[in-house]
């Protein structure tokens, strides 16, 4: 970035240091440091004399300060302290420190509602699964509501992470902690324009690239300083989950990306959910039950197993034959083929409540025994009485049959009936004659179909997050590069300083690695009126991480749902 002075500041009405600029001279500026930091507090600090004429920005005002074109480089809010020492004139010492201070002061809080409706505010806000960038966006649209003077500004894409649950966190270390999942990125705040400075989130693949060329008529690089850094470049990552099998046992999972063969000290494991990641969780309770409702032609069997009883009495005693042949009847849906006279139809069977309501939704006649109530609430069924009725048929071999002997025998039997009558079937011998009446029995039905019988699984208590299911994929590109870190220094003819936001590469050196680095810069100290910066390079130091085991951890209160 190119910094133009002479450089100046303004305030704001009502303050010590008004709304009107003053260049440095004027205000009596010296030793003016600008510091600007990825993941951290950017900051404008000089000395201002005690006895000078100029004003000296009040606590807590609102201080921007320009370059020579008029582009606001930097602004934030005005801390001021004496300095006093024998032998030497007191100054004040001042430091102007951007928004990104506000994170650090904010507690993030969300709103929630108790058992009893009631809503508040709590120091609570948890991300599900999903896409960073949006997570992060809505971060700083939060923080910017609670009065954070930054408001989001462009966002890099990312990919899906793990749910993310902020307990008692100040909106700086969240925010920390969401750039943790994006090792190659950085924050740059973009001070132009009139309005709230834009927060910017920028990953190494699309930064901008400051390239500094040795030896040049312009090159003003003072020094460099740039290391290699080949182990935090893993060879593999591993995702590592848990879930439930069918049987709701618990199982494990691993995603792999990278090379499968690389070694332990190259490989770089998370794990995103599993019972090593609580040291308390709730007990397993196993239990089983094998359900089975009624297919295609239940209800014949349903009513005849109501009835079975009288149904072998009355055939004994008409010496019939039950079709099909077993201690059963048959529903009549369908007219009696091939018969002479009288042919009758009768309605087919029917469900209803006992109440005689129809059901408003599809019901199945449950034939498994009492279902346990945790059947009921894991799996959504809805159960309720039902009876079921139908016509139904009987024939009997012979010449002569008595149709009111057959009535009067099935009021014996306290049977439900209705007799309907009977027809000749004369094709063929011997005689035949058919029956007809009507029975009701009463049983459960449900609102799911299992037509054959299945085994269900009481569901535990919780289960456990299951990761994306790239997300070992999008870890290890996050990470597929040669990381760098180190220092660089530059005099006031430099043309670029490198800043956060932005990449370095160093051209015409004697190290191969150079030209290509691409070093993230972690932050960038310009001294404003010598005009010399000195940049330090490499990860963010708060979302660095000592270790490849250490740079990703999912923590205990996301391992598991309830």
């Amino acid at each position: 970035m190119i910094f133009t002075p002479p450089f100046s500041v303004s305030g704001e009405s009502g303050f010590a240091l008004a709304n009107q600029r003053l260049t440095f001279e004027l205000a009596q500026i010296e030793d003016a440091v600008l510091t600007l930091q990825s993941v951290g507090v950017g900051t404008l600090a000089f000395t201002q004399p005690a006895d000078g004429s100029a004003p000296v920005p009040d606590t807590n005002q609102k201080v921007h300060c320009f370059d020579a074109t008029g582009r606001r480089i930097f602004t934030g809010t005005a801390k001021r302290r004496l300095r006093w020492q024998r032998g030497e004139a007191a100054v004040w010492q001042v430091t102007i420190s951007d928004a990104w201070q506000d994170y650090e002061l904010i507690d993030l809080v969300g709103s929630v509602t108790d058992a009893d409706g009631v809503k508040s505010v709590r120091p609570l806000v948890k991300y599900e699964s999903g896409d960073l960038s949006e997570s992060i966006r809505d971060l700083l649209a939060r923080l910017q509501a609670l009065g954070a003077g930054l408001q989001p500004g462009e966002i890099a894409e990312t990919f899906n992470v793990l749910p993310m649950t902020f307990a008692k966190y100040t909106g700086a270390s969240a925010l920390a902690e969401m750039m943790q999942w994006i090792p190659d990125a950085m924050t740059q705040v973009d001070y132009s324009g009139t309005g709230l400075p834009r927060l910017n989130v920028r990953r190494r693949s699309q930064a901008e690239v400051v390239k500094v060329e040795l030896g040049t008529d312009l090159d003003d690089t003072l020094e460099i300083l740039l290391e290699d850094l080949p182990d935090d470049r893993p060879a593999k990552v591993e995702v590592q989950s848990a879930t439930r099998n069918d049987k709701q046992e618990i199982v494990f999972v691993t995603q792999v990306a990278g090379d499968k063969d690389a070694a332990a000290k190259a490989t770089q494991n998370l794990v995103a959910s599993g019972p090593e990641n609580n040291d308390v969780l709730p007990t397993d309770v196993y239990e089983n039950f094998v359900i089975q409702t009624g297919a295609a032609g239940f209800s014949q069997v349903a009513i005849s197993d109501n009835n079975v009883a009288g149904a072998v009495a009355a055939t004994s005693y008409f010496a019939m034959t039950p079709v099909p042949a077993s201690t059963s009847y048959t529903v009549w849906s369908t007219p009696s083929s091939g018969a002479t006279g009288t042919v009758y139809t009768p309605a087919p069977y029917k469900f209803s409540r006992p109440d005689g309501t129809a059901f408003g939704y599809p019901v199945f006649p449950l034939l498994s025994e009492s279902i346990p109530d945790w059947l009921v609430s894991d799996y959504d069924l809805l159960i309720e009485d039902a009876l079921i009725s139908g016509t139904f048929y009987e024939t009997k071999d012979g010449t002569t049959a008595d149709p009111s002997a057959m009535v009067a025998y099935l009021k014996d039997q306290g049977l439900i009936y209705l007799l309907q009558g009977y027809s000749d079937n004369t094709s063929g011998a011997p005689y035949r004659k058919y029956w007809f009446y009507t029975a009701v029995a009463q049983f459960k039905v449900i609102n799911l179909e299992y037509a054959v019988a299945q085994t269900l699984y009481r569901k535990q208590d919780f289960d456990f997050i299951f990761p994306p299911a790239d997300l070992a994929d999008n870890l290890f590109a996050a990470q597929n590069f040669l990381p760098f870190k180190g220092s660089a220094s530059f005099g006031p003819r430099a043309p670029l300083v490198p800043i956060p936001g932005q990449v370095l590469s160093v051209l015409n050196s004697p190290n191969a690695l150079w030209p290509t680095a691409r070093a993230l810069v972690e932050s960038t100290e310009i001294d404003l009126v010598r005009l010399s910066a000195e940049v330090t390079l490499g990860v963010p130091s708060r979302t660095a991480a000592s270790t490849l085991i250490d740079r990703f951890r999912s923590a205990s209160r996301d391992n598991i749902a309830t």
